[in-house]
C-alpha cells in the first residue's frame, strides 16, 4: 500500500478552559491517528503557557495514502492537564481528518504548513478554545502487509463527527509500539 509520512512540527492552542482553580495549568496533546491507540504520542508539558500553551515538537505518522484520500483517517488530539498531586485533568479533543492536511492547494511536498484553527471541544461537550497547528508531508512509498479496521469512534461525544467519518483505518506501519513506553520529542522513554 501507498504511505506518506506526516510530522507534526508545532502545536498551539489559545482560549483555552482553565481546568484548575488555584494553580496554573500544565498542558500536554496527546495526539494519534484516531481509532489507532499504537499511535499514541505526547508532547512534553508546557508549564508557563496556561490557557495558551505553545509546544514545539516532532510527531510523526505513517499515513495510508489511499485511506486518507476516501476520508477515513483522522488525527485526535487530546488536552490534557497535570493536576494537583499527580491527578490529570482533560481540557478537551480535536479531530483533524486527514484528507484535509493532504489536499492544500499551496502546499509543497515536504514543505511546512499551518493548518487551520479548531474548536477544542471541552468534556461538557461545548466548544472553549482554538487548537492549531503546524505539519510536513513526506514523499510516498510502499509499505506491506498493513492492518485495517472499519470499526467507528467509540467516543460518545462526537456522535455528530462518527456520522461524517464512520469509516477509519488504522496508519499503516511497522507494527504496534509497546504499551509500556512514554513518547516525547527525545523519542521513547522507558517507565
Amino acid at each position: 500500500m501507498e504511505c506518506r509520512t506526516l510530522e507534526i512540527t508545532s502545536i498551539w492552542a489559545k482560549d483555552l478552559k482553565d481546568v484548575h482553580m488555584f494553580s496554573k495549568m500544565e498542558a500536554y496533546v496527546v495526539v494519534m491517528v484516531a481509532n489507532d491507540p499504537s499511535s499514541m504520542q505526547k508532547t512534553p508539558v508546557d508549564k508557563l503557557g496556561g490557557t495558551s500553551p505553545h509546544w514545539i515538537c516532532s510527531i510523526k505518522f505513517t499515513i495510508n495514502e489511499d485511506a486518507s484520500r476516501q476520508n477515513r483517517l483522522a488525527l485526535h488530539f487530546q488536552l490534557k492537564s497535570n493536576g494537583v498531586f499527580g491527578a490529570v485533568k482533560d481540557i478537551g479533543e480535536v479531530y483533524v481528518p486527514i484528507k484535509d492536511l493532504f489536499n492544500g492547494e499551496d502546499f509543497d511536498e515536504g514543505g511546512e504548513k499551518i493548518a487551520e484553527s479548531f474548536d477544542v471541544e471541552n468534556p461538557s461537550g461545548k466548544a472553549k478554545g482554538t487548537l492549531s497547528f503546524t505539519y510536513k508531508i513526506g514523499e510516498q512509498f510502499v509499505v506491506e502487509n498493513m492492518k485495517k479496521t472499519a470499526e467507528p469512534l467509540p467516543h460518545r461525544q462526537f456522535m455528530s463527527w462518527k456520522k461524517k467519518y464512520n469509516n477509519l483505518v488504522l496508519a499503516c506501519g511497522p507494527g504496534p509500539r509497546p504499551l509500556d513506553r512514554k513518547f516525547s520529542v527525545c523519542g521513547p522513554e522507558i517507565l
